[in-house]
């Protein structure tokens, strides 16, 4: 099966071009090509004025490839899973060079071209076809992420035990450096930016200077291994999730332990605070738990069968959970209420990843599958991400909630620029909906009101111009 041309304006379709197997498309910056990756061996261009065929560009190897121009078309870079990339002279019709590496991108200034072999992220200079500060492989998959609180910076845990810390949204790695002795199970910065606490596989939370790289502190045993972790939003304290159900807050300033939350059954596999230290959430054991730092009990719990993921939004509003094989749905939870606002379906069988945005208006969510999907929630409407090869493990928004962070286990983190939530699938609420949605503003059951008002924030100028004609204009005063 080959490529097809369309006119965008009529939805007409011009005509088809031969092919098999079809893996990739470009056209040039002007329009007068288009080059097509197929699985036959290599790349054809083609003239989509005439409909034909201009040159075939052999690699010699069956398996897709894919295509993509320089920024001023002079040169064609076609790559495959074979691990390489074969540069073409456009203009010449011949051959330019041979790169290792595939998965290319040129630079916006058409002078350098990156390339990924294996784990490693490899940057060329097209003038000689010399490498540009070689960099020593990231490593292995990426277990963990987050943002620094001005979200300059995006600290990296992988699985085996290395703290990267990269510049965001550049890319532009900071520091590399040994960190546990088995994979690094979760990371958090403090809130004025200034540490960064890891835990890891080992059963060690450390405590780093995120300026130079420096221990500070460590803590050692934790009934059996550390799960979630998060600094409290003063800063002084570090809490973390065993897997004994056990939840430990620490000190690092005093380097001892001073809270410790028992209570659960099973793990206590995922946490998220409040900024106001009201509760805490947990999971463990078939529920989820909301416990007070300061009242040190267990204050509220839901049942919710192997709801072994948490995210909440920074103002403590709303908690999404999942993880229950047995039903693929993501839930939404008012946090003062208790109330379920929300459900969300699962990315595959079960979500591996949360995360929500800091307007709590996004959700992101990774599957078993390789699925990366954003929600919006009050809506439900959906869309899809496409960039990672390998399972997400770990998502993070920065503060600002401009990009979303992405780990994989294909050893790559991404930075995504967020817009506006996803549509709706139903399109625009018609005059019904928005009838429906203002009488559930009145419901006694607070869930049910709260979800309304998210859903008509979510439409915007449509909402606004709606619940002026609920709401009589005040007149002037007669003078």
């Amino acid at each position: 099966m080959g490529a097809a041309l369309w006119n965008v304006a009529s939805g007409r379709k011009i005509a088809d071009l031969p092919g098999y197997g079809v893996s990739g498309l470009d056209f040039s910056p002007d329009g007068t090509l288009l080059a097509v990756g197929s699985e036959d061996g290599g790349a054809i261009l083609w003239d989509p004025a005439t409909h034909r065929e201009v040159l075939q560009l052999e690699t010699g190897e069956k398996q897709r490839w894919t295509v993509e121009f320089s920024r001023d078309g002079s040169l064609l870079a076609v790559w495959g899973g074979g691990q390489q990339t074969v540069l073409w002279d456009v203009a010449r019709r011949r051959r330019f060079g041979r790169l290792p590496g595939g998965c290319a991108a040129f630079s916006p200034d058409g002078k350098r071209l990156a390339t990924c072999e294996g784990v490693r992220i490899r940057i060329w200079a097209l003038s000689n076809g010399k490498e540009i500060n070689p960099a020593p492989a990231p490593g292995s998959p990426i277990k963990c992420l987050a943002p620094s609180p001005d979200g300059t910076l995006l600290a990296v845990g992988q699985g085996d035990g290395a703290l990267r810390l990269w510049e965001a949204p550049s890319g532009r790695q900071v520091r590399a450096q040994p960190a546990h002795k088995g994979p690094v199970a979760s990371l958090a910065f403090s809130p004025d930016g200034s540490t960064i606490a890891t835990s890891g596989w080992d059963g060690l939370v450390l405590i780093w200077d995120a300026a130079t790289g420096k221990e500070l502190s460590r803590h050692e045993g934790t009934g059996g291994g550390i799960q979630g972790l998060a600094f409290t939003a003063e800063g002084d304290s570090v809490i973390w999730g065993g897997r004994d159900g056990v939840i430990r807050v620490w000190e690092p300033s005093k380097g001892k332990g001073v809270l410790n939350l028992a209570g659960q059954r099973g793990e206590a596999s995922s946490i998220a605070l409040t900024p106001d230290r009201a509760v805490r959430f947990s999971t463990g054991g078939g529920s989820l738990h909301a416990g007070g730092l300061d009242a040190r009990k267990v204050l509220h719990s839901w049942p919710s069968r192997f709801a072994s993921l948490l995210a909440m939004g920074p103002d403590g509003s709303l908690l999404a959970a999942a993880g229950d094989y047995t039903q693929p749905v993501i839930h939404i939870w008012e946090t003062a209420s208790g109330e379920e606002v929300q459900s969300l379906p699962s990315p595959g069988p079960s979500a591996l990843c949360l995360a929500l945005s800091p307007d709590a208006r996004t959700l992101a969510a990774s599957g078993e599958k390789g699925e990366l999907l954003l929600f919006d929630v009050a809506t439900k409407g959906q869309r899809g991400l496409e960039g990672h090869e390998g399972v997400v493990r770990c998502l993070a928004f920065d503060p600002a909630g401009t990009w979303l962070a992405s780990g994989s286990d294909d050893a790559t983190g991404l930075l995504w620029k967020m817009g506006p939530p996803p549509e709706e699938a139903g399109g625009a609420p018609t005059v019904e909906e928005l009838d429906a949605l203002w009488d559930d503003l009145a419901s006694a059951d607070g869930g049910r009101a709260q979800a309304s008002m998210r859903r008509l924030a979510s439409h915007g100028e449509k909402a606004i111009a709606f619940m002026r004609t609920r709401f009589p204009q005040a007149q002037p005063e007669a003078t």
